[in-house]
């Protein structure tokens, strides 16, 4: 199925909604503020680290101009194909992601969230606004959302450039001084983490002291480095990875989300894969923390979301017994 040249991808939602709307439009005039909602939530869309052109942007301003000039049937039709596919997909992208997480990891389980997308477009036609269909669809946890204002802030600094990188060179840390010491002073300055620090705003700027040195620190807790205060070549590396970089990460993690269930519960274990450790959540906070042992690349540990009936803390486990041919050493 295609209209206007492009392919229509919902092809089992579209039809069911059109069938049970015995195929009545639902964006030509006067529903025309119904389709401005869509062409804006479909720019909006870039906040979610998804692509406005993946859901015919384009090709909807461009057919809207066509209709309002000449208001043939078949541009219009062409038009209210594209922008209830337009609908379907981006929904579909929020509530499932746009990749399928078993396509890179064939033993990703997790209850992953559902809806009946043409239910949900319905809806917003009766009654609760496209823009509100669709947010719905997306996570509703806090952390989601946090990510959301830190994709968000990123972009405002890739706009304006990024950050300034830190010179190679040997590790900076209390005492150090220099024009180097300057340029890490302006790169936590612009990554947040650095105010008025602990010396109230009076630092030498080509001068390492206790105020940089908690700004260093900040950084090293938020990227998961050892928190010392010195700037050694982990922590260097950390600083230069470009602005562009990080908004990528978050947009990946963004999509990673949208891999997970609606609701991981009050009370749940979490296990961070990349900071080798396990957590344990309740209402929202951190209440505990371990570390933790996983798989090797070859033997991987499992993504899986479930619910846990038992616990068992610090197994037992003994030391194989020797083979015959092993050495005895005394």
């Amino acid at each position: 199925m295609s209209a206007a040249g492009r392919a229509v991808l919902a092809r089992a939602a579209l039809p069911r909604f059109y069938e049970e709307r015995a195929f009545e439009p639902i964006w030509m005039a006067p529903a025309s503020a119904r389709l401005r909602e869509l062409t804006t939530a479909i720019r909006a869309s870039e906040r979610h680290g998804l692509d406005p052109e993946a859901y015919h942007l384009s090709a909807i301003d461009s057919l809207t101009r066509r209709v309002m000039q000449r208001r043939d049937a078949e541009t219009a039709a062409d038009l209210e194909l594209l922008a209830t596919d337009a609908f379907l997909l981006l929904g579909s992208h929020l509530l499932h992601g746009r990749v399928n997480p078993e396509t890179i990891d064939p033993e990703w389980i997790a209850n992953r969230r559902s809806a009946r997308l043409d239910t949900i477009l319905a809806r917003a036609v009766n009654g609760s606004g496209i823009a509100d269909g669709l947010n719905g669809l997306a996570p509703q946890q806090e952390r989601y959302r946090r990510m959301l204002d830190a994709a968000q802030t990123l972009r405002a600094l890739v706009a304006r450039g990024g950050w300034p990188l830190v010179p190679e060179g040997e590790r900076l840390e209390i005492d150090s001084a220099g024009p180097r010491v300057l340029a890490l002073r302006r790169r936590l300055g612009v990554g947040g983490d650095a105010g008025g620090g602990e010396d109230g705003g009076r630092a030498e700027p080509l001068q390492f002291d206790q105020g940089l040195a908690a700004a260093v620190r900040r950084f090293q807790q938020r990227h998961g480095l050892e928190p010392d205060g010195v700037v050694g070549r982990a922590t260097l590396a950390a600083l230069n990875v470009p602005a562009n970089a990080r908004l990528r990460q978050i947009e990946i993690n963004l999509e990673r989300w949208r891999w997970l269930p609606a609701d991981l519960g009050d009370r749940h274990i979490e296990v961070n894969l990349p900071g080798f450790d396990v957590r344990v959540v309740e209402q929202g906070s951190v209440v505990a923390r371990h570390r933790a042992v996983f798989g090797r690349p070859f033997r991987a540990t499992p993504m899986f979301s479930g619910s846990m009936t038992y616990l068992v803390l610090a197994p037992y486990w003994h030391v194989p017994p020797p083979s015959r041919r092993s050495t005895s050493f005394r």
